[in-house]
């Protein structure tokens, strides 16, 4: 779908010869939902065939039907065949049967731009988390273990690392950033969530965990947590005082439905012993806005956001459930196997002429990150801008740079066209790169065996395990 149908203020939806729907743009993706989805002509077919011949205005009436919802009424004001055979059809609502979805399709717009906000929230307050984190945690080491600010040290760290768990969490839900897959644990990320949960609305049920403490899959974190912060709510919500909420995670038996890459997967579950659901609420319980709480209890989009995470996740969502004996939601989530990479031990030692250079163009954040460096003992350099940084890697007569700390998002060459640009020139360069959010738009993620992926904040700790992992470690 091209740019210029994305901006019209219209849904657009283009349709086969079969009249099936195959493509649509940006207001018909909100009215309807992201994803891959076949959508049906259900009424004005016939429609749909005369337009194959001929273009026509004030088509009447459309019927669309996602494979989960409520049927969505149009009315199809100008339609034509394109130079594929397709058919493309200009549609609006059809007034005055169809508030509901109108209000739907105000609310999804309201839901867009409070995410484009909150997107630019996460980045800057991720920003100063980096600079509160980094300095905490290197202070956090150099002083003496019984002095008395060691416990405000403790304090200021754990802070921070909620104020980062929001934040990731308001990034999973827009789900507007790249996404950032990699080996990720699945126990600590549990525990994280459950804890997290525990804290605000989940304190009066029990939560069990039952998670081997090697099984990993590959995943997004930021994503992956709020998909399961949406499922340990809703399973809370559903369970009395002192019911058991079970969180499960083991290899997955279960074969791969049809359109899923074949694969190894893990299967993890929450289970609730609520209410229930009987067979028509729970087909109806992955669609968007859909729900069977009051307005103050939610509005109905925890099952959608999961279901839309996991599928970008190359995995599936089964539910299961039966009124008066309780809900599984379980996700299937592509393995990964055990990591083999150094992530802990001694740091390497670099020859004496070699540096690390610190890129980012916030100054303080830039420091932030050097003095971290040099809490771990390495020479560090700055630069301020991607420029800066080629014309220094450039530099035959500087000292050789051991790894680069590469900020994502800067004015003029951001950090992916630095790495590029890195890579043809110096392709065993250990890059890191470095960002509070990364939104869709700026591009891939790169992947070779010499970069890795930091999201701010982060601690000395974190930071050392990155070096540990691309720079041979000191025997």
């Amino acid at each position: 779908m091209s740019a210029a149908l994305d901006r019209l203020p219209v849904s657009v939806l283009v349709f086969d010869a079969a009249g099936r729907c195959v493509d649509r743009n940006a207001p018909a993706r909100a009215l309807l939902g992201e994803g891959d989805w076949d959508a049906r002509v259900e009424t004005g077919a016939d429609l749909l065939r005369r337009l194959l011949a001929a273009p026509q205005a004030s088509l009447g009436r459309l019927t669309v039907v996602p494979p989960r919802g409520a049927p969505v009424h149009l009315r199809a004001d100008v339609g034509a065949a394109d130079a594929e055979g397709r058919t493309v059809v200009l549609t609006s609502l059809q007034a005055p049967t169809d508030h509901a979805v109108h209000g739907r399709l105000q609310q999804a717009q309201r839901l867009e731009a409070v995410g484009g906000l909150a997107d630019g929230l996460a980045h800057a307050i991720n920003n100063v988390l980096a600079v509160v984190l980094g300095i905490a945690s290197v202070l956090r080491d150099e002083v003496p273990p019984d002095a008395p600010w060691q416990e405000d040290l403790a304090d200021i760290l754990s802070a921070a690392g909620r104020g980062r768990d929001l934040t990731r969490n308001l990034l999973g839900f827009t789900r507007r950033a790249t996404s950032l897959k990699e080996a990720t644990a699945l126990r600590p990320l549990i525990d994280e969530v459950a804890e997290l949960v525990g804290r605000t609305r989940a304190r009066h049920v029990r939560l069990v965990i039952d998670c081997p403490d090697d099984l990993e899959v590959e995943a997004d974190r930021g994503q992956l947590s709020h998909a399961l912060m949406n499922l340990l709510l809703n399973a809370a919500d559903a369970s009395g005082d002192g019911v058991e909420v079970r969180v499960a995670a083991e290899p997955a038996t279960q074969a791969p439905p049809t359109g899923v890459t074949p694969g190894d997967f893990v299967a993890l579950s929450v289970t609730d012993h609520g209410s229930g659901m009987d067979s028509a609420t729970l087909r109806r319980a992955f669609e968007a806005f859909f729900t069977t709480k009051t307005i103050e209890e939610g509005r109905g989009l925890g099952l959608t956001v999961v279901d839309r995470i996991v599928g970008a996740h190359g995995g599936w969502v089964d539910a299961r459930s039966q009124l008066g004996d309780g809900t599984t939601i379980t996700l299937y989530l592509p393995a990964s196997g055990p990591l083999t990479r150094q992530s802990s031990g001694p740091l390497p030692t670099l020859d004496e002429t070699s540096v690390m250079l610190v890129v980012d163009d916030d100054p303080v954040v830039r420091r932030a990150g050097t003095r971290l460096l040099q809490s771990l003992g390495f020479t560090v350099e700055e630069a301020s801008t991607g420029e800066e940084a080629l014309a220094r890697l450039a530099d035959a007569d500087a000292p050789g740079v051991a790894l680069v700390l590469l900020d994502v998002l800067m004015p003029g060459l951001d950090g992916f066209e630095v790495h590029r640009r890195l890579r043809v020139d110096h392709p065993q360069l250990p890059i890191v790169l470095t960002s509070g959010y990364v939104p869709a738009s700026a591009g891939e993620m790169p992947r070779d065996p010499r970069t890795a992926f930091l999201p701010k904040p982060f601690s000395a700790t974190e930071l050392a395990r990155q070096v540990r992992l691309l720079l041979p470690t000191a025997e």
